[in-house]
């Protein structure tokens, strides 16, 4: 999926998310759209939930109030900003999911719908003692915020070691990363593992060197182990330097995907485009994917033809992205599916205020990205099918 920065309107679901604690909205007498709008689910958040803390500007997240995880280890989700699902919130770990008056339920503890209501338009209704513990627990988790160190903004050491690990060499003997490497050949991508630096975390990996996480509930920073059993993804820049890495998993671990935290670093720091500032120095058509595994199956078929990059997640993108590929020929490759469709319009609108051409091509049935191609067809397949579709780029769009 696709998530950014985007100035147009976020897409709204066309059905309403069901609330998790059986809610019955009376919508003939309550206008909720007003709700809603005069209440920001991130301002109300921070406000009644356990370490809240902004994640970029599009997602927040906090301890869940519904199962009672800590906040150390916050497994809510808070959607908001130019994000699809703005105004809705959901738990990882739970499964409990809603909007801005199911969030004040879950936290405040109410039965009823209309006392979340009251308590949004009116919240001097509450009880003295508990308007004194809402400002307690905002305060306190306004001061843990302003405690956060800068964490992880250079991650070159660890995507270096990663990588060793990865490649066979004598220190690290490929059968230190057999499950890696056999997972990259089965989707076509084992000549990704150099051309893009590609690196594994596993057993023997020394501790300090990985990402550091910070435990906001004894305030003081822990090795992110998190990072054990996943291939390392590095966003190399163009003087070597690695300031973010995307660690996609092995063995089912939740996340699929885990950047380290930018922590005291400006919300989103660390949501960025894949290889941005690489194909901006070259001269050639941009080609633009949804991930990076899509992005590395067009390099590794067609990296003669086309200039690859990627847009991992709805925040990764931005107007000032969208101004570096001032004047470029611009091809968006979106994935087959739902989100690949929802995430065309925003990005394309975005792109065409700066680009010079900008060619839109969803993958052909029955195909869901570049990657499922790759992997059916193989790189003849994929570079076939790019080869005319670049040639096109530069004289019309393809919708």
């Amino acid at each position: 999926m696709l998530v950014g920065d985007f100035t147009a309107a976020p897409a709204k679901p066309s059905t309403p998310m069901p609330a998790p604690h059986g809610v019955t909205f009376e919508r003939g007498k309550v206008d909720f759209e007003r709700i809603r709008r005069e209440h920001p689910i991130e301002e109300v958040a921070s406000r009644v939930l356990d370490g809240y803390k902004q994640k970029g500007p599009t997602t927040s997240v906090a301890a869940c109030p519904v199962h009672g995880d800590g906040a150390s280890h916050p497994n809510l989700h808070i959607h908001h900003g130019p994000h699809p699902r703005s105004g809705t919130w959901i738990c990882s770990s739970c499964k409990a999911h809603g909007d801005v008056l199911d969030l004040v339920k879950a936290a405040m503890g109410f039965a009823e719908t209309r006392q979340a209501l009251d308590f949004l338009d009116g919240g001097q209704r509450l009880p003295p003692e508990r308007q004194q513990e809402l400002q307690r627990r905002a305060e306190e988790n306004a001061r843990r915020a302003a405690n956060v160190p800068r964490l992880n903004l250079d991650l070159t050491d660890f995507a270096k070691e990663a990588y060793a690990r990865l490649r066979k060499t004598p220190q690290h003997p490929a059968s230190q990363a057999p499950q890696a490497r056999h997972y990259l050949a089965e989707r076509g991508l084992e000549a990704a593992i150099a051309r893009y630096g590609l690196g594994y975390v596993g057993r023997g990996f020394p501790a300090e060197l990985l990402p550091q996480g910070w435990d906001y509930e004894k305030e003081e920073l822990y090795p992110a182990f998190g990072f054990f059993d996943r291939v390392i993804i590095p966003y190399r820049q163009p003087d070597g330097t690695v300031p973010v890495v995307n660690a996609r998993t092995l063995v089912g671990k939740k996340p699929k995907y885990l950047k380290p935290s930018a922590g005291g670093a400006a919300p989103g720091s660390n949501a960025r485009p894949y290889r941005l500032e690489t194909v901006t120095r070259q001269d050639g058509v941009i080609c633009i994917t949804e991930g990076e595994f899509d992005c590395m199956s067009l390099g590794v078929a067609a990296h003669d033809l086309v200039l690859e990059m990627a847009i991992p997640g709805v925040n990764c993108f931005n107007e000032k992205n969208a101004e570096q590929l001032a004047g470029r020929d611009v091809l968006l490759i979106t994935d087959n599916d739902a989100a690949g469709r929802r995430a065309q319009g925003p990005i394309r609108a975005l792109l065409e205020a700066y680009a010079a051409r900008v060619t839109v091509c969803p993958m052909p049935e029955p195909h869901k990205d570049l990657n499922d191609l790759l992997i059916e067809q193989g790189p003849a397949a994929v570079k076939r099918w790019i080869e005319p579709v670049v040639r096109r780029a530069g004289r019309r769009k393809l919708f």
